[in-house]
Parts: structure tokens; C-alpha cells; sequence
């Protein structure tokens, strides 16, 4: 592996003195491809520079295609990262990689320098970092320092080690106090490296079963700059300024969880709404008679399905059976058992929910002839369906005198 030469850009010099290295490191990008003899037996790695000041490596990146020099590399490596993490800027180093990420190609590695503590990898690999190195395991382990997912610990401090790794089972942390300096930090740092990878295997575990994003939510609770980074990161993908967050088509396996209002930015269900909107342009086309029946909280989507399918297996074609659904809203009842709008699992109570994903969905004009139900109408429920009625009223354009009940006798 081969990197030209560039100035690293530390975390506390000013902006024109961090300019003026990046200036010096696209000079020598510049003169590459003329000093190369021979990729073939080199993966060459184009390091990216401009440390805290996003500005200035939009200007790096800029340069560097405007010339056409990416074509010469391998790989992608973001540099200057280190002191950004050891100053705890989590909410900088999204910015970081989020500039880097989106104006490079996606087909190709992109590497982030120094990364060595585990409780960040979910963030960095969720926006778009495939590998790491670091000595970290090794320096935290000459000062004493034991490193776990939900931050970092001095030996001294510890009574119990929650970890079940070589070290931590054959050893109390009174017994590893008491070895000898060398001896010590060798094992911490054999400590430090199994749950730095134990961490690595969690997230790939974690992108198979499509439940990167709540393990990244999970450990923004280890530090409260990693939370407002996290934060951070939900509003870019709210307002589009974040790269493309990679979740699975189908799951394997298992179900997405939603425990609030933020989960809704998750692409599953950007994705699934989206999925609703062009299926529900083409399905209410024409129909004369729309019966809506309401999928209410906790309830299993296999048993809804199953007593719909009985009550209206003989329904004509002019007429639209559509499932409100708590997250995705109005769906084609036939598109119910499709992923993933029935391997939702819900939190609470989701009015909130509702509301914020209803009422902001842009629906297609239906048959403004076409009669309205909901079905489902019982006692128990009565409250409950007239407040999805109102919700629906507002979603369809359409007054809440439409909207008939249709009792299940009829």
C-alpha cells in the first residue's frame, strides 16, 4: 500500500495556516502520476486533507477531480482525524466524512486514519468509512487505560472488568494491577484489540441484519459529544446533506424496531414511504369505492391480513381495500405482507408517529366520486377510529363527513 506524502492538518492551527498545507499536499497529488513507475503490485491510497475546515477539503476534492487524478488511486484515506477524536469533535468528524464521502466514488474504499476506538466505529461505517488503523490499543494500554464500546477507563478504577475476552476471565483488574508495567500493557492492549474487533463483527452482523442504524443509536449514549454528533447526523440526513446511509433491501431474518419520532429517518422507512406513494398512484387510479381498515398498535399485520382476506375475498375490481398502517400510513392491503411494512415493531404509543408521518406525505388525488369507509368499527375501538378518521381526512384532502363507517355486519 502507497500514500504521496501530505501534510497532516492539526486540529488547533488557523484556517490560512491550515490552507497552506493542503495548497503543499495538492501540489505533490499533482506531480503523482508522473513520479509513478508501476501500480501494479501497489494499492495507492489518495489521502484526503483539511482537517476540521470542511470548506477546505471541498476545495482538496474539487482540485483533485477537476485535474482528473482519482483515476490514479486505489482507495480513499481521510486524514487529519486524529486530534478532531482526541478532542472528542465527533459532531466535526461527521462533517468530515460526510464532504469526503459524498464527492468521492462510492465503488472505492474509503479509509479513515487513526480511527481506534470502538465505540465511534458504528457512526463512522454508517456514514460511509470501510476500514480503520490506529495505535490506540497499544497507547491507552502504556497509560493504563482499558477501552470498552461505551467509552474508556482507567484500570485503577475498575473492581470488575465487563468483559468476557482472554484477559478479562483469567484476571480480576486487582490481579492485572499488580503485574508488572510491561506485562500489563501488553494484556491491555490484547484486551484493547479483542473488543476493537469483537466491535468490528457486531457491525457487520449489524449491516447482514439491517440493524446498523439502532446499534449506532445504542452507543451514542457513550459519550455525551458522541450523542450530538449522532444528533447531528439525523438532522444532515433530514435535510439531505448526508451521504447515502446503506440499510438492506430485505432482512434475513428478525424485524426493524422504531422506538421514536427520529427511527422515521431510517432508510427503511424513507424508502418504504416512497414505495407507498408509487404503488398508491397506480392502485387508487380509477376506484370508485375505498374501504379503509385500520391497523391498530401491537396488533400482528398476519392476523389482520388473514381476517381481511375472509371478509372480502369477493370484492370487485373498481374497489380499493387500503391498510392504515402505523408508520407508512395508507397501504394497497395486497403489499401488507411485503417487507418492510409488516416487520415493523413499534414502541409505545405512536400518535406522535402518526401525525408526523401523515400528515407530511403528499398522497395522489383520488375519484373525487369515490365513496369512503373504514371498517373495523367496534366499541372498544370507537375513540381510536375516530381519531384515524380525522388523520386520514386531512391525508386524502377530503372532509371528515366522507368518510363513512363501514360496521362489520355490513
Amino acid at each position: 500500500i502507497g500514500v504521496p506524502l501530505d501534510y497532516p492538518i492539526l486540529y488547533q492551527l488557523s484556517l490560512e495556516e491550515a490552507q497552506e498545507r493542503m495548497l503543499k499536499t495538492i501540489e505533490r497529488i499533482k506531480r503523482f502520476p508522473s513520479i509513478i513507475q508501476d501500480k501494479q503490485d501497489v494499492l495507492w491510497s489518495l489521502p484526503v486533507q483539511g482537517g476540521k475546515f470542511t470548506s477546505l477539503t471541498r476545495d482538496y476534492l474539487e482540485e483533485i477531480i477537476d485535474n482528473d487524478l482519482v483515476k490514479y488511486f486505489d482507495f480513499f484515506a481521510l486524514g487529519s482525524a486524529v486530534q478532531v477524536m482526541i478532542n472528542y469533535d465527533f459532531s466535526t468528524l461527521i462533517e468530515m466524512i460526510s464532504v469526503t464521502r459524498r464527492m468521492l466514488p462510492y465503488n472505492r474504499v474509503l479509509h479513515l486514519f487513526g480511527a481506534g476506538h470502538p465505540m465511534m466505529f458504528a457512526l463512522a461505517v454508517g456514514l460511509g468509512i470501510d476500514s480503520f488503523d490506529s495505535a490506540a490499543y497499544i497507547l491507552m494500554a502504556k497509560e493504563d487505560r482499558y477501552m470498552t464500546v461505551h467509552g474508556t477507563f482507567q484500570l485503577r478504577d475498575l473492581e470488575y472488568f465487563p468483559c468476557s475476552c482472554p484477559v478479562c476471565t483469567s484476571l480480576t483488574p486487582k490481579e492485572l494491577r499488580k503485574k508488572e508495567k510491561k506485562e500489563r500493557k501488553i494484556l491491555l492492549a490484547k484486551h484493547n484489540l479483542w473488543v476493537s474487533q469483537e466491535e468490528i463483527n457486531k457491525i457487520k452482523q449489524a449491516i447482514k441484519d439491517g440493524t446498523l442504524w439502532n446499534l449506532i443509536r445504542e452507543r451514542s449514549f457513550a459519550h455525551p459529544s458522541l450523542f450530538k454528533a449522532v444528533e447531528k447526523m439525523l438532522e444532515n440526513i433530514k435535510y439531505g446533506k448526508t451521504p447515502r446511509f446503506y440499510s438492506p433491501i430485505i432482512l434475513q431474518a428478525g424485524s426493524i424496531s422504531l422506538f421514536d419520532e427520529k427511527d422515521l429517518l431510517h432508510p427503511i422507512f424513507t424508502r418504504g414511504q416512497k414505495q407507498i406513494l408509487r404503488l398508491n398512484q397506480e392502485y387508487l387510479k380509477g376506484k370508485k369505492e375505498i374501504i379503509i381498515i385500520p391497523l391498530f398498535d401491537q396488533e400482528s399485520p398476519y392476523d389482520l391480513l388473514q381476517e381481511v382476506f375472509q371478509k372480502y375475498k369477493n370484492i370487485h375490481d373498481e374497489t380499493a381495500i387500503l391498510v392504515y398502517h402505523t408508520i407508512f400510513g395508507l397501504i394497497p392491503v395486497e403489499y401488507m405482507d411485503v417487507f418492510p411494512f409488516s416487520q415493523i415493531i413499534v414502541n409505545g404509543d405512536t400518535t406522535n408517529i402518526r401525525r408526523s408521518i401523515l400528515l407530511t406525505t403528499n398522497y395522489p388525488e383520488i375519484n373525487k366520486n369515490a365513496n369512503i369507509y373504514i371498517s373495523r368499527i367496534s366499541q372498544g375501538k370507537k375513540s381510536i377510529i375516530n381519531n384515524y378518521k380525522e388523520e386520514i381526512a386531512k391525508v386524502l384532502k377530503v372532509s371528515l363527513s366522507r368518510i363513512q363507517e363501514l360496521n362489520e355486519e355490513q
